[in-house]
């Protein structure tokens, strides 16, 4: 081989592999960068995802508090107001109309004997109407056996057949006998 053709081999041949080196350094860089991003966007959404069911817990905490604080104002209205041997409804029907407007429960509130019968409902006296005993009987027998507050599925209401969730809680007298 002449000389002028080795140097131009030798150039090309060293032009190809700079040219190679840079193409690989360039690769294991783009390479390095997209598998930092990727962990970086994977913990972001785990972090967030964790952060969401923290917020959920922490709701729900709020929601439960807060339900079981106002049925316990209104499970103890109606337990002052309620004797076992002479009820007056409309006494109990005007306690449960001053205070159920101040809790949450928008649609309404109901007082029931233990064995389901009714007592007193505001704001309407049919607020029951239209709802199957299967769906009260059940949740009248596990309210009486907890100590707390019990709810249903969502269920339908009243005439209008509204959206809503029914909790109930046993009422207990001063003495401590359920009513």
């Amino acid at each position: 081989m002449p000389p002028t053709e080795t140097r131009r081999s030798r150039r090309q041949s060293l032009y190809s592999r700079a040219l190679l080196f840079t193409v690989i350094g360039c690769g294991c860089l783009l390479g390095a960068i997209l598998v930092q991003s990727w962990i970086m966007v994977n913990g972001t959404v785990d972090r967030l995802l964790q952060e969401r069911i923290s917020l959920a817990k922490s709701t729900g905490s709020y929601v439960e508090q807060l339900v079981e604080r106002q049925l316990y104002q209104l499970s103890a209205a109606t337990a002052a107001t309620l004797d076992l041997y002479s009820v007056d409804l409309r006494v109990v029907r005007k306690v449960l109309s001053g205070l159920y407007t101040t809790t949450i429960f928008e649609e309404g509130a109901f007082v029931l004997w233990p064995d389901g019968r009714h007592i007193a409902s505001v704001p309407e006296e049919d607020l029951l109407t239209g709802l199957p005993d299967d769906q009260l009987a059940p949740l009248i027998t596990q309210a009486q056996a907890t100590n707390g507050p019990v709810a249903s599925s969502l269920t339908h209401l009243g005439t209008s057949q509204r959206p809503v969730v029914i909790f109930l809680q046993k009422v207990k007298s001063r003495s401590g006998r359920t009513l």
